[in-house]
């Protein structure tokens, strides 16, 4: 089992010509992303760690 799973949900939301179709089309996929991710099994133990340090 891989600790990280790539997610398809927004792939081509931004291929829209007109900025509101665009939009609507993000805010389409952002429903069907907020159901997947709900129907997996929460999360035991979250960590952040910095990508960047900047001095």
């Amino acid at each position: 089992m891989s600790m990280m799973t790539p997610f398809y949900h927004f792939k081509g939301t931004r291929d829209a010509i007109r900025p509101l179709d665009r939009i609507d089309h993000i805010r389409e996929a952002s429903k069907d992303f907020q159901k997947t991710m709900l129907a997996k099994p929460k999360v035991r133990f979250y960590k952040s760690i910095e990508l960047i340090r900047v001095p």
